[in-house]
């Protein structure tokens, strides 16, 4: 199945799924005798604390955020005990009642789910948003993540990766996709270390190179990504995480390494950057990578200033 096609399935998915519990809402209402204001009020509800249950969810599939997971379970369980409560106590206070607890969790629910706080929640709760806005041509909110999850640094780290692999694509010969999963992975990796909980590092360790990994292998756009960080920390010569060398290690992989230690050379200036990748080339970077990024930068001063 293709990305479009998988994003269009979740999609029919998602609404078919609202559609049948507002219908499961409607049916308990009028099989109660519930009155028309109060049913409505009740499916609005539902419907609420549906889709902050779903976004909830959603953070946790993406992070393991267990907040996430109580926050489903809540934001979803109220409302429906609620309506179970109203079903059997009709017409009086504890309906009124039920009802007005039901629309407040909800909503309550529904405005956590749109919130920016707490960092593993935050990025299981925006990150596939700010992906697929990156895929229609906005860098813009997945910057922001990244930045107010990581740190400015972290942000800028990430930017300047991107845009040297951009750089890269054409005198290498990348696909768009290829490019595609390069440059997202660059944007992304600073997350990795967030979810470990350690230190933004340059290059990224491996483990947070994982755990970056695992969580955009949830993002059916994003997997082309979650492969090139999973080659974070291995070496031309299969000195690395795994023992993979040349070209058994993928090129995005490849190149990420190449550009993740060039700009933590680069703090030295552009010659220690070059020293960097002469000295590297041929045991821990792919030879031809590092002749390109040299040869870039040798031709183009101005894209290092």
């Amino acid at each position: 199945m293709s990305r479009g096609h998988a994003e269009n399935h979740g999609v029919k998915v998602r609404l078919t799924a609202l559609a049948l519990g507002v219908a499961v809402l409607v049916a308990i209402g009028f099989a109660s005798g519930m009155h028309v204001a109060m049913l409505a009020a009740c499916v609005v509800a539902g419907v609420a604390g549906s889709y902050g249950a779903w976004r909830f969810l959603q953070a946790h599939r993406v992070t393991g955020s267990r907040v996430a997971l109580v926050a489903a379970g809540v934001s979803l369980g109220w409302p429906v005990a609620a309506l179970v409560t109203i079903a059997g106590n009709p017409g009086g206070p504890i309906e009124a009642g039920a009802a007005t607890s039901a629309g407040a969790m909800a909503l309550a629910g529904f405005g956590v789910s749109r919130s920016s706080h707490w960092l593993r929640l935050r990025i299981g709760l925006w990150l596939p948003h700010a992906v697929a806005a990156w895929q229609r041509g906005e860098v813009a909110p997945l910057e922001h993540l990244v930045e107010a999850s990581a740190g400015e640094a972290a942000s800028a780290h990430a930017s300047r990766t991107a845009a040297l692999a951009y750089t890269l694509a054409e005198p290498l010969s990348l696909s768009p996709r290829e490019v595609n999963d390069l440059v997202l992975a660059a944007l992304v990796h600073p997350l990795g270390a967030v979810l470990t909980g350690g230190e933004v590092a340059c290059p990224p360790t491996h483990d947070a190179a994982l755990h970056a990994a695992a969580m955009l292998d949830h993002l059916p756009a994003a997997r082309g990504a979650a492969d090139v960080l999973r080659h974070v920390g291995e070496r031309w010569d299969g000195r690395g995480a795994t023992g993979l060398s040349g070209e058994q290690l993928v090129l995005g992989g490849r190149i990420f390494a190449a550009i993740e230690a060039f700009d933590k050379a680069s703090e030295a200036g552009l010659e220690a950057a070059i020293r960097e990748m002469r000295d590297g080339a041929g045991n821990a970077f792919d030879p031809v990578i590092t002749s390109e990024l040299i040869h870039l930068f040798r031709t183009r001063p101005a894209f290092a200033a």
